[in-house]
C-alpha cells in the first residue's frame, strides 16, 4: 500500500536554465509524483542583494518512490533553481 506526502519547493524563476520549461508538467512526469500546483503569480522572495521572482510548487508525491530532497535533485538536474524546500500543512 503506497503513502503520500506534500512538500513545497520553492523554484527561483530568474535563476533556471532557459530550456528548463513547464514546471508543472515536468514536475508531474517525475517518478513517484501524484499531483503538482504552481502558484500562478510568482513570490517575491529575499535572497541576498536582489529579490528574485521565486514560484511555489505545492507536490504530493508517493514515500515509497520518492522524497523531497530526491524531487528537489531531480528539477535541478531538469535545470530549474530550487532554493527551499518545506512543509505543507495539513
Amino acid at each position: 500500500m503506497s503513502q503520500s506526502d506534500t512538500v513545497a519547493l520553492f523554484v527561483n524563476e530568474a535563476a533556471m536554465r532557459s530550456e528548463a520549461g513547464d514546471l508543472e508538467k515536468n514536475a508531474g512526469n517525475l517518478t513517484g509524483v501524484l499531483s503538482v500546483q504552481v502558484d500562478s503569480t510568482p513570490a517575491q522572495q529575499n535572497m541576498g542583494p536582489q529579490p528574485s521572482m521565486v514560484k511555489r510548487a505545492t507536490i504530493t508525491y508517493d514515500t515509497t518512490q520518492t522524497n523531497p530532497q530526491a524531487l528537489r535533485a531531480e528539477l535541478e538536474d531538469l535545470g530549474y533553481a530550487v532554493t527551499a524546500v518545506g512543509d505543507v500543512g495539513e
